[in-house]
């Protein structure tokens, strides 16, 4: 069976534009608290802005005591 080198191949999944929650997680890692606005749609009946949700909620309750050490850190070293 020959395939045509030229042929163009179309996708399998037609391509559906990012929710909200999904982008917002993903600058989140720009710019972290960004996160804390994601965790808005937690209660959304939309399955998926709710799973991106939920890890908008990981993430900031990871970065959240991170960032508070970091900076209780650095305010301890400069003094």
């Amino acid at each position: 069976m020959d395939m045509d080198p030229f042929q163009e191949v179309k996708p399998s999944q037609s391509k559906r534009s990012w929710s909200i929650t999904k982008k917002i997680y993903f600058f989140g890692f720009i710019l972290w608290p960004i996160w804390i606005v994601g965790t808005i749609w937690i209660c959304a009946k939309d399955k998926e802005k709710k799973r991106w949700s939920q890890r908008c909620l990981i993430n900031s309750i990871i970065a959240i005591p991170i960032s508070i050490y970091v900076i209780v850190s650095l305010v301890k070293t400069l003094s």
